[in-house]
């Protein structure tokens, strides 16, 4: 019995420039193309971040706005028609739905309005900021559950504390 057996021995041997040109340039364009795909996407999703970055701070600023400009008028009608109560009030409540939607803070229903107070204190970055909001607070407390009113100095402290407070929403903001 004869046996045949063959060996097919395949020697490649490539020259520097075929293996340039039939190796290492066709995976290198392929390496490119994903390298320049994958940037691109990289573009357009951080030009769509900074987008809905620039509407969502454009939305706060109108929205801020807005509410100093009802805090705004409701001094206006405090000073018009001397209803120190009626006014504080007013004004509280707006600052209190401008500084929950600034800072996002959610008060249960349970709450108390000191408790929402020290909610403010935790979320809210200035210490100034955090005084002036006690003492707005306080004749609020004052006018709301202690129904008593306030007297003359009372009311332009108050005043002034809500023009103050207006005034530094924007950089507690930022």
């Amino acid at each position: 019995m004869n046996k045949i057996s063959f060996t097919i021995t395949i020697n490649i041997y490539l020259t520097l420039q075929e293996f340039i040109y039939y190796i290492w340039l066709p995976i290198f364009s392929i390496l490119l193309i994903i390298t320049i795909s994958l940037l691109v996407l990289y573009i357009k999703k951080k030009r769509n971040i900074k987008k809905e970055m620039m509407l969502k701070e454009k939305y706060i600023e109108e929205r801020e706005k807005l509410i100093i400009e009802e805090i705004n008028n409701i001094i206006q009608q405090f000073i018009k028609e001397k209803d120190g109560k009626k006014a504080v009030i007013q004004s509280y409540n707006s600052l209190r739905t401008l500084l929950e939607n600034l800072f996002n803070i959610k008060p249960e229903p349970h709450m108390t309005e000191r408790e929402i107070l020290f909610e403010y204190y935790k979320k809210i970055p200035s210490n100034s900021f955090r005084e002036i909001l006690n003492r707005l607070y306080s004749f609020y407390e004052k006018v709301r559950f202690g129904e008593k009113k306030l007297a003359e100095n009372e009311i332009q402290e108050y005043l002034y504390n809500l023009k103050e407070i207006s005034n530094r929403i924007r950089y507690a903001v930022t």
